[in-house]
């Protein structure tokens, strides 16, 4: 790769400022004078003017002009702090006075710019603005400065932010991986490209770049080109009438075992239709995660559906609008129904749900968790809490961006199919309530899933339309 080298023009002694630099980093020496009065006969371009004798740095500063004190620094400073990170005091302006003008509500900060800019506390201005940041290494003070620090973005991979923020030196070809890996996160992206770095190759995918010069090189906002479809996939497997708003689409669930209801099937292309009568709803789910191409999905219900109002009492006219639900996703990674509190344990419901067959609903239970631990083995854990909480996020409903979507059912999928190709032999003397045991039981895998990961969850009142109950 080959690394930014800045033109500095070195006040003191060269040797000194050498001394100090890391061994694998490089840096331009274009002259060296004695002190600032040989300055005016040097005409060579350059990016900082480094001091190796403080009293001498303190003695001069005055003499710059405001605008140029970014550029002029000491020998220890630009060693630790320019020649790995383009610090300038210019460069940091242009950003925050773009983050202003923007109004970014929320940014990750990829390579923990702001801390190693030495930003410990967050200025005034950026109040509203919520700082998520990678770095394995974090002084505690930076609590002061970044909502969440994480230490890999792994952590962090279904987090969305109105702006990824990348600094770090990247040739091309790792630029455009970032780009690849982050694409779904941010709905635009602020870079620092250094003067020696050729982006053409790699904006392509953008479809607005906004570029300001900076010392050393740009500061670009790219805006990733995205249609930003929205649909909210209502599961039914009955005709009912409800007037729901623009970008609600129904779609029949099982329609692979019954009559066409004119709806979309969920049978059509990549498809477990057929599994209806024993996962339910998750037939449905399952046909949105393979086949839909919206860039934000919703699942809903002909019965239920999110309130705007936060009651449960039904009201067409209170069902929650492609517009609101885009508001909370500015937000949140994902609206979700409001958590229920039980007076049993999600065990012992499970009981009921099969009819009070204990054998039935306990079998459910253990092939579920042993395909669990085969796949997942990580969300074990979380798998005994959830069984035996009095809380539950039920219903499989949800509105997020495709790829936390798609995350989930990935996840969901992963170790439910093979557990239903175990388990459904088991279920022919069984009633038809019973044979739903498996969807039953995977209603609660969404609370599984949900607590090992960090969404910005929003919750909304579930409205019931008790006219279409059956």
């Amino acid at each position: 790769m080959n690394m930014f080298v800045p033109n500095v023009i070195v006040v003191g002694n060269v040797d000194e400022l050498y001394a100090q630099l890391e061994p694998d980093r490089r840096v331009n020496v274009v002259a060296v004078v004695e002190d600032i009065t040989q300055l005016r006969s040097i005409e060579t371009q350059f990016d900082y003017i480094v001091f190796t004798d403080h009293l001498n740095y303190l003695r001069s500063i005055k003499s710059f002009a405001a605008n140029a004190v970014g550029r002029i620094v000491t020998a220890d400073f630009f060693a630790r702090n320019v020649q790995a990170n383009f610090y300038s005091y210019h460069n940091d302006a242009l950003l925050l006075r773009l983050l202003l003008q923007k109004r970014v509500r929320s940014m990750l900060d990829v390579d923990a710019y702001f801390a190693r800019s030495q930003y410990y506390i967050k200025p005034a201005p950026l109040e509203r603005l919520t700082v998520d940041a990678i770095d394995s290494t974090p002084f505690a003070i930076n609590d002061n400065f970044y909502s969440r620090v994480y230490n890999s973005l792994d952590e962090c991979r279904l987090r969305h932010y109105n702006v990824v923020l990348l600094t770090a030196e990247r040739n091309v070809d790792e630029l455009r991986a970032e780009f690849s890996r982050l694409s779904d996160q941010a709905d635009e992206f602020i870079v620092f490209v250094r003067r020696s770095t050729d982006l053409k190759d790699a904006l392509d995918r953008f479809a607005n770049v906004q570029a300001l010069n900076a010392i050393n090189g740009q500061w670009l906002v790219l805006r990733p080109r995205r249609d930003n479809n929205f649909a909210v996939y209502v599961v039914a497997h009955k005709k009912f009438d409800v007037d729901m708003p623009i970008g609600y689409k129904t779609i029949h669930a099982g329609r692979a075992l019954g009559a066409d209801l004119g709806f979309i099937g969920d049978d059509s292309g990549d498809n477990i239709s057929n599994l209806n009568p024993y996962l339910n709803e998750l037939t449905a789910l399952y046909w949105i995660w393979r086949n839909s191409t919206d860039d934000i999905v919703g699942i809903s219900h002909y019965r239920r559906f999110f309130s705007s109002k936060g009651s449960t009492a039904f009201n067409a006219a209170d069902i929650l609008t492609v517009d609101q639900a885009r508001a909370l996703l500015d937000h949140h990674d994902m609206i979700i129904g409001a958590e229920v509190i039980s007076p049993n344990s999600q065990r012992g419901l499970l009981v009921f749900d099969a009819e009070y067959d204990d054998r039935l609903a306990f079998a459910a239970i253990n092939v579920i968790k042993k395909n669990l631990e085969l796949h997942q083995p990580e969300y074990l854990d979380a798998f005994e809490q959830i069984i035996a909480n009095q809380s539950l996020f039920g219903c499989n409903m949800m509105i997020a961006r495709k790829y936390v979507f798609d995350a989930y059912c990935q996840w969901l999928f992963s170790f439910l199919l093979p557990a239903a190709e175990e388990f459904i032999p088991s279920l022919e003397s069984a009633s038809v309530r019973q044979k739903r045991i498996l969807g039953f039981v995977a209603e609660r895998m969404f609370g599984v899933w949900l607590l090992n990961q960090r969404l910005r969850l929003r919750e909304l009142s579930i409205m019931i339309d008790k006219t279409a109950l059956h």
